[in-house]
């Protein structure tokens, strides 16, 4: 398991806590919280097949994805307490985090899409081929300095551009509504050259024959903020390999639940100080990092990336040496 035992204890306890429990009717014994909860880490840190999975626990094939289905649900139910927007002391924590990494003032989050590969569906499989030609659903999710999940929005097929990703969540439609409510004090995210530029969304400059060396010291500092993302992917998909590459085919739904079943724990871990590996996954996309880039779009409303520039050179994080 590629979690501390202090960690899986916790969910057992919960899970224990907070679950009724089935009332069994003959035949096999009734799986114990403890199985049930190792049975789920075991399939979300392996590649393993339900069949071999029934075969290292001594449970029915259907029992096994009754457990998984179960337990998945039960973890997404925690969201609400673990999976949180950063709001009054908490929004200003994490702007001074990501001020005191980075220097730039003002950040509460970085966003980005990964894609987490799937087999083939049965229905409008072609919405779901990416330019990898790879069968895949998009995970978009908000990252606090800390590497913790902020936000996440599981529904899109992998074919789709980040931008329409973005503009489909319900992330997009607080921040249009509830704005002064998810970005107090002027707070934004930064997000790559794929999104929008907004009061509340900061992109990098992308006509790069053309920046002026402001410009491209102010993408060298975006772009190291925005690693963020990509180290919270890399954790996730170390983690629950399961996210590397589904192998069986599942429902969508199934298959969205254990994505985001994922993500409430790898908040769960990062809440309790378990970091797990580290190391960078590559993924089986060809040129694909965790973080997607897709061409970059044309948006006008650049106000805010422009105030953000000068205030950087003005209190000269950015220094441009003059010609004499």
């Amino acid at each position: 398991m590629r979690m501390r035992r202090s960690t899986v204890q916790f969910l057992i306890d919960r899970y224990t806590t907070s679950v009724v429990p089935s009332t069994h009717a003959g035949g096999r014994a009734r799986l114990s919280p403890r199985k049930k909860i190792y049975l789920y880490i075991w399939y979300m840190s392996n590649a393993v097949s339900f069949r071999k999975l029934s075969y290292l626990f001594d449970v029915s094939n259907s029992s096994a994805w009754y457990v998984i289905n179960r337990v998945s649900a039960w973890i997404i139910s925690l969201g609400q307490e673990f999976i949180k927007w950063p709001q009054r002391s908490d929004a200003d924590n994490m702007e001074r985090k990501f001020a005191e990494m980075n220097q730039i003032p003002g950040i509460i989050g970085a966003i980005g899409c990964t894609h987490i590969q799937i087999k083939r569906p049965s229905k409008n499989r072609e919405n779901y081929l990416n330019r990898n030609e790879c069968y895949s659903i998009l995970l978009q999710a908000v990252v606090g300095a800390d590497k913790r999940f902020t936000d996440v929005s599981c529904v899109e097929p992998g074919s789709q551009h980040e931008n329409l990703v973005l503009r489909r969540s319900n992330l997009f439609k607080k921040a249009q509504s509830e704005n002064q409510i998810l970005f107090p004090h002027d707070y934004f995210l930064l997000a790559g050259p794929a999104y929008p530029s907004n009061n509340w969304l900061v992109a990098p400059f992308t006509d790069d024959d053309n920046l002026t060396e402001a410009q491209i010291l102010f993408n060298n500092l975006h772009s190291n903020a925005r690693k963020v993302v990509t180290r919270a992917f890399d954790l996730l998909k170390n983690r629950f390999r399961r996210l590397q590459k589904f192998t069986e085919s599942m429902s969508l739904c199934f298959t969205v639940n254990i994505i985001v079943s994922a993500c409430v724990l790898h908040n769960i871990c990062i809440s309790s100080n378990d970091f797990g590996a580290e190391n960078s996954y590559k993924g089986d996309f060809k040129n694909v990092d965790n973080i997607i880039e897709n061409e970059p779009i044309e948006d006008i409303n650049f106000y805010r990336r422009d105030l953000l520039l000068e205030y950087l050179r003005k209190h000269k994080v950015i220094k441009v040496e003059t010609t004499p």
